[in-house]
């Protein structure tokens, strides 16, 4: 009967060992994945006959390196783009005959911005453009500029078992005013009234949707609660107003902003929000909304002739601003969903725990029953003595009555020294007790032999 337990013992260490190698290597997978996947097209800015570079994808690249996380960038460019907003990415360029380019016309006031695109590569990014190391990334962020230049719905398909376990616990952010443009015969961009059936495509439950008011204000209540179900969150971004979070189609949380003194420039301010908003709540951040609305705050500080390098340098500042990514801050987000997902699975385990493995560790405590009954009988026996002179060392009894009760076989060192010790303190006591007659003398030499005894004992079942 031992044999055949010790064999089902054998059989639960082959099997926990691949188990265990199994956790290991999803860690270690989990831990080498890239922090942000950052899709969409550069752009080149006509302003006031400068031609500083542009794009979601441009603010959102440099605000990971200054925050240090791990970045891939999927970009469509030409040969005069400027691509150094991209240094410390991971960068891939789908080549173009031309980069995407926006010239800004301004009313006299500069309250009113116009778009016309004078330059359009017409190449739409898709998921098959993505790098396979990439597309594992923690959180993707999408940031269209056209109706047509990325497609969010490849991205927000399921690719299925394998697909959901090298991606595991990803979220996208969809950052889509450009899916909210049309664009007349000579590149004037046109808003649309409704959403628009690219934007509709690239919804789902791990899609978080970013708007300005000036895209939803034209929407119907209906069409709005309608794109909100759909996503797992919806922000509607509201300038100096902060921003409105809509979940589960109804509950509407306010995002107040963070007044500055004077802004300089808003341009990118949307895009600083959408990023941080998504690395916050991939940080654990319990309220990534003020977290962005702040960071928004400093990005409209900056002037438009540095950006978008400058955007994020007043946000990575300390001791004020947001702390960089390292690597600890990784490793914990290898382990802790996985250990919640572990005690998750293992709660339900817990009969099988018990009428299965406990049974196999049986054979570990029928090898210790003779030593605890030897401990019982040697025990009983000392104490008998002890109390026969008067005398009980509180820390003696302590550790016997602790190895009895807990039935751990590794306490029996402790009984080693303190064996030892009762004999001594036995003598000791007699002596200090005055003259013993023969029976006390006697007591005395069985009490310290005894001790003896378990000291002997305990050291040859310790190994």
């Amino acid at each position: 009967m031992n044999a055949g337990r010790l064999g089902g013992s054998r059989w639960l260490t082959y099997v926990l060992a691949p188990v265990l190698v199994g956790v290991l290597a999803f860690v270690l997978l989990d831990y080498s994945r890239p922090d942000l996947l950052i899709v969409g097209n550069i752009t080149v800015d006509l302003v006031d006959g400068t031609t500083p570079t542009g794009g979601a994808v441009s603010y959102a690249a440099v605000l990971a390196k200054a925050l240090k996380a791990k970045s891939c960038v999927v970009t469509v460019a030409g040969p005069e783009a400027d691509l150094g907003v991209f240094e410390g990415s991971d960068l891939h360029i789908i080549p173009a005959n031309e980069t995407l380019t926006f010239e800004h016309t301004y009313t006299w006031w500069g309250h009113s911005r116009r778009l016309r695109v004078t330059a359009n590569p017409n190449i739409t990014i898709t998921k098959a453009n993505i790098p396979r190391r990439c597309r594992r990334a923690r959180v993707v962020l999408l940031g269209p500029l056209t109706l047509h230049d990325v497609d969010a719905g490849s991205f927000a398909a399921d690719e299925g078992f394998w697909g959901r376990l090298l991606s595991y616990n990803q979220v996208i952010g969809l950052m889509a005013q450009g899916f909210q443009r049309d664009l007349s015969h000579d590149g004037r961009v046109l808003p649309l009234p409704s959403p628009s059936k690219r934007l509709l495509a690239g919804l789902g439950s791990r899609v978080f949707l970013f708007l300005s008011d000036v895209e939803t204000d034209t929407w119907t209540p209906q069409q709005l609660a309608a794109v909100t179900a759909s996503s797992a969150r919806t922000i509607v971004t509201m300038g100096e107003k902060g921003a409105l979070l809509l979940t589960n189609g109804n509950e509407r949380t306010r995002i107040p902003a963070v007044k500055v003194a004077k802004a300089k420039d808003t341009n990118g301010a949307g895009d600083t929000f959408a990023t941080t908003y998504m690395v916050a709540y991939m940080r654990g951040d319990p309220d990534p909304g003020t977290t962005a609305s702040w960071a928004a705050s400093r990005a409209v500080l900056q002037p438009q002739t540095c950006k978008p390098r400058c955007a994020p340098a007043l946000i990575a500042i300390p001791p004020d601003g947001l702390q960089p990514i390292n690597e600890l801050e990784r490793l914990k987000w290898a382990f802790w969903p996985l250990l919640g997902h572990l005690q998750q699975t293992l709660t339900p385990l817990q009969p099988f725990y018990r009428e299965v493995v406990l049974p196999l560790l049986w054979p570990v405590r029928e090898s210790a029953a003779p030593f605890v009954q030897h401990l019982q009988r040697l025990s009983a026996q000392i104490e008998q003595h002890l109390t026969g002179l008067q005398i009980m060392p509180t820390q003696a009894v302590a550790a016997m009555s602790s190895v009895l009760d807990c039935g751990l076989v590794r306490q029996a060192a402790q009984i080693v020294g303190l064996g030892q010790q009762v004999g001594a303190d036995s003598v000791e006591a007699a002596q200090a007790a005055g003259p013993l007659t023969p029976a006390e003398q006697q007591v005395a030499v069985h009490t310290a032999a005894n001790a003896a005894a378990a000291a002997s004992v305990a050291t040859e079942y310790d190994s």
